[in-house]
Parts: structure tokens; C-alpha cells; sequence
């Protein structure tokens, strides 16, 4: 829950872990895309979606859903796959 005074806006902690949680995906999203030379429309192809739906996942304007946390822990990989499922809880606990 947020509380605002005036134009503060206090989070709680939970919110600022599923914030730092998102934004360290975010990175983790475009490392990946960048070390594997891949422009956003080739790598929203590899995905299976849009190539404005891969940019509003990647700059974390848009919230990634299950299914599309499962695609991407799959090109991801084993070792990130444990980040997505941290993300995944935070994604359904907060829809």
C-alpha cells in the first residue's frame, strides 16, 4: 500500500523489493539481448511477441506476465530462470 503526503509517496518494503527485483530484470533483460547482438525486433521475434511489446519489457514500462516470464527464463537459461520465478511470484501477487 502507498501512503502519500502531499507529492511524497511512501512504499513499503515489499513494494521496493518487487521494484528493485523489476529493475534488475530490466538490466538482466537487455544485457542478455545486447551480449547476444540482437536489436529488440529480433529479439522480440526469438520471443514470439512485438517488437513494441519486447521495448515496453525491456525500459520495464510494461510489467511482463507469466507466460511471458516463462519464454524468456527459457532463452535465459537455468541460471536466471530463479530470478523470473522471484519475478513471477511478485508479478501474480500483485494482478
Amino acid at each position: 500500500m502507498e501512503v502519500a503526503i502531499g507529492h511524497i509517496v511512501f512504499l513499503t518494503h515489499a513494494q521496493k523489493h518487487a521494484a528493485r527485483l523489476m529493475e534488475d530484470y530490466m538490466l538482466r533483460l537487455k544485457l542478455w539481448r545486447l551480449q547476444h547482438g540482437f536489436t529488440q525486433e529480433q529479439a522480440a521475434r526469438l520471443l514470439g511477441m512485438g517488437e513494441s511489446t519486447f521495448a515496453l519489457l525491456e525500459s520495464g514500462r510494461l510489467r511482463p506476465t507469466p507466460h511471458q516470464l516463462e519464454t524468456l527464463g527459457r532463452h535465459f537459461g537455468a541460471e536466471t530462470e530463479s530470478l523470473f520465478e522471484s519475478v513471477r511470484d511478485r508479478v501474480e501477487s500483485a494482478s
